[in-house]
C-alpha cells in the first residue's frame, strides 16, 4: 500500500517533470522536442491545474520559429482555456513572420467557438487583435478568396449538407449555429455580389442561388425546424441538378479573375510563395520567393475531390506547382 501511495504521488507530479524538461530542451535547440511539441500541448489540455502556468510562463523564453512546424496544432487552443499557454509564440511569429502564419489562421478563426465566461472573452479579443495586426493591406485576403474561387462548388454543398446534418440529428439543436451555417452556405455559393467570383461561380449562383432560399427559406428559415430526412431529399434533387450543369474550368480566369489579371506591382504588399516555412530552422522571410503572377493552365485532378492544381511564377524566375484542395 505504502508503495502505492509513493506512486500515486509520483504520477501527480510526472505532467510537470515531463513539461519541465521538453521546454528545457526546446531552449537548448532540441530537434526532437521540436517534434513532440504537440505531445506537450495534449499534456497542458489534459492536465492544465499542473501545467498550465508554467508552459504560460516558460514558453515565451523560447524562440518563436522553432514552432512554424506547429502553427495548426497551437491555432486550435486559441479557443480553448488553454490558450493562455501560446499566445505569446502566436503574437511573436504574427510580428516577426506574418506569412507563416496568415493561412492556417484565416482558416481556424472562421470557426473558432468561444466560450461564454472570462476567458473566452479574453481569447475572443487576442484573436481579433492577431487579425487586426495580419495582411493590413487585405492582399492575402484577397489571395486567400482567390483561392475559394477553384473549390468545387458541388463538394462545398455535399461538405455542407453533412455539417448541417450533423447538427440536426441532435437531440437540442442550436439554431443560432444553423442560421450562421446557412448564411456560410449563401456566401460562398448564392451572393452573386460577392467579390472575386469567376465566371464558373457566377453561372453556378445564377442557377442555385434563389433555389437554396426556396428550399432553406431566407436566412435559412426553414432549416431550423428541417427534419434530417427532408435535407436529405432536398439535397439528393440539388446535387443531381448541380451534376448535370457542371462544367470544370479551362483556363484559371472563369475561375478567378484576380489570379488572372495578378499584378505584383500594383500591391502595397508583396505575398510570399506559400510553402517556404518548414519550421527546421531559422526562417529568412528576405530571401524568400514573392508571387509576381500566375500560369492561365489550370488541372483539375482526377482524385475525389476534384482539387485543382495551378502554377506560381516566383520572383526568383521558378514555377511553383501548388495543388488547391479545398473542394
Amino acid at each position: 500500500e505504502g508503495l502505492l501511495e509513493i506512486n500515486t504521488a509520483d504520477l501527480q507530479l510526472f505532467p510537470t517533470i515531463v513539461v519541465e524538461k521538453m521546454i528545457k530542451a526546446l531552449k537548448l535547440n532540441s530537434r526532437e522536442a521540436r517534434l513532440r511539441f504537440p505531445r506537450l500541448l495534449q499534456i497542458i489540455e489534459r492536465y492544465p491545474a499542473e501545467t498550465l502556468g508554467l508552459v504560460t510562463r516558460e514558453l515565451s523564453s523560447v524562440p518563436c520559429w522553432q514552432f512554424i512546424g506547429w502553427i495548426s496544432q497551437m491555432m486550435a487552443l486559441l479557443d480553448k482555456d488553454e490558450a493562455v499557454a501560446v499566445q505569446h509564440t502566436i503574437e511573436e511569429i504574427a510580428n516577426t513572420y506574418p506569412q507563416a502564419i496568415i493561412y492556417p489562421f484565416m482558416v481556424s478563426s472562421e470557426s473558432y467557438c468561444f466560450k461564454d465566461t472570462a476567458t473566452g472573452c479574453k481569447n475572443k479579443e487576442f484573436v481579433e487583435r492577431i487579425k487586426n495586426k495580419l495582411d493590413r493591406g487585405g492582399v492575402v485576403q484577397d489571395f486567400v478568396l482567390s483561392l475559394e474561387q477553384l473549390s468545387n462548388p458541388i463538394m462545398l454543398f455535399k461538405d455542407w449538407v453533412e455539417d448541417v446534418t450533423n447538427e440536426l440529428v441532435k437531440a437540442q439543436r442550436n439554431k443560432n449555429k444553423l442560421k450562421e451555417m446557412y448564411q456560410r452556405l449563401y456566401k460562398n455559393l448564392g451572393n452573386s455580389e460577392a467579390p472575386g467570383l469567376g465566371l464558373l461561380r457566377k453561372r453556378f449562383i445564377q442557377a442555385f442561388g434563389k433555389e437554396f432560399d426556396h428550399h432553406f427559406g431566407k436566412g435559412g428559415l426553414k432549416l431550423l425546424d428541417m427534419t434530417p430526412s427532408d435535407l436529405d431529399a432536398i439535397a439528393t434533387s440539388l446535387i443531381s441538378k448541380m451534376n448535370k450543369t457542371h462544367k470544370e474550368p479551362g483556363n484559371l480566369k472563369e475561375c478567378s479573375p484576380w489570379m488572372s489579371e495578378f499584378k505584383a506591382e500594383f500591391l502595397r504588399n508583396e505575398i510570399e510563395v506559400p510553402g517556404q516555412y518548414d519550421g527546421k530552422g531559422k526562417p529568412l522571410p528576405e530571401y524568400h520567393a514573392k508571387i509576381s503572377g500566375f500560369d492561365e493552365r489550370i488541372r483539375v485532378m482526377e482524385s475525389l475531390r476534384k482539387p485543382k492544381r495551378i502554377t506560381i511564377r516566383g520572383s526568383d524566375e521558378q514555377e511553383y506547382p501548388f495543388l488547391v484542395k479545398g473542394g
